[in-house]
């Protein structure tokens, strides 16, 4: 049932957030297109990895290939109430979880191997995939009951009469990564391109055309010299830049809190509506770059 456009917080039972890896090897993923939202961020290197958010309505076959967690995944994570999915953890990553041992949910494929599975046909490390049935069963056999909380509005998805931006290119770091949306307006949503290509989901072979598009602006420091981890701001407030129904709309992202939903807010503080539909957050740091046309 598509849900009123008046209604300010979304709640709903289990949110399952799985860290899906971005390297090119890794693609095209599998189950993105399938996901209530999506995060895009570093990890490391110029590498950017996404933290996929599924509720427990939907029924995804194939989720993945399922990478390690960093400390702002937990972060995200934890607001939203959500269990958070991974294969490994940073030693910082592991640490924030420590900090909240009552708070969240924690589904390491280091120690639950039996909810996922290799592809044979992939090299490893990337070929490691779950689905949303193993993602219930193993949340129904804890006895986990969850209520997400969204931080933002939902509206019907009806598109404006004219457009003002029809192409957004997102720079995180380099050629690899970089990413652009093109606005289709007969489907009211954007197209989204990696490298110049089509950015598809495996399992359904479409092309990921999400309903919104939302760029949050923060900070990134790096945590290990050698391994060149990150870690980002997450908690605070921010610049945030919200793509939807071919318009462009400014606004803030604020957080106030590890266990505090990300929200997204307008000049009064009320919160911004968004389509339903996929949406897809860039979160850029003091390096990245986002243009619009």
């Amino acid at each position: 049932k598509e849900p009123s456009p008046q209604e300010s917080v979304r709640e709903r039972g289990l949110l399952f957030a799985v860290v899906i890896e971005n390297l090119p090897e890794a693609r095209p993923q599998s189950g993105l297109s399938s996901a209530d939202f999506v995060i895009e961020t570093l990890s490391e290197s110029g590498i950017t990895r996404f933290l996929a958010f599924f509720d427990d309505h939907q029924d995804v076959s194939k989720i993945g290939p399922v990478r390690s967690a960093r400390p702002y995944f937990i972060d995200w994570a934890l607001g939203f109430g959500s269990i958070l999915v991974h294969s490994g953890v940073s030693k910082e990553a592991e640490s924030k979880i420590e900090e909240f041992p009552s708070r969240i949910f924690d589904l390491n494929e280091f120690f639950n191997e039996t909810y996922f599975w290799r592809d044979t046909l992939r090299p490893a490390p990337h070929n490691l995939f779950t689905s949303s049935a193993f993602l219930e069963e193993w949340a129904t056999s804890r006895e986990i009951e969850g209520s997400a909380e969204l931080g933002w509005r939902l509206k019907r998805n009806e598109s404006m009469a004219t457009s003002t931006v029809t192409e957004i290119e997102v720079d995180f770091s380099s050629p690899a990564y970089f990413v652009a949306y093109k606005y289709n307006p007969s489907k009211n949503s954007y197209d989204r391109f990696i490298a110049n290509k089509p950015d598809l989901d495996a399992s359904q072979n479409i092309q990921i055309s999400p309903k919104n598009v939302v760029v949050l602006f923060t900070n990134s420091a790096v945590i290990d010299p050698q391994l060149l981890t990150i870690n980002l701001t997450t908690l605070g407030s921010g610049r945030a830049v919200i793509f939807r129904d071919g318009q462009v709309i400014s606004g803030r992202w604020k957080k106030d809190a590890s266990t505090s939903a990300l929200r997204l807010l307008e000049a009064d503080d009320s919160l911004i509506a968004l389509n339903v539909g996929l949406t897809w957050f860039a979160v850029i740091d003091q390096n990245g770059v986002v243009t619009w046309e």
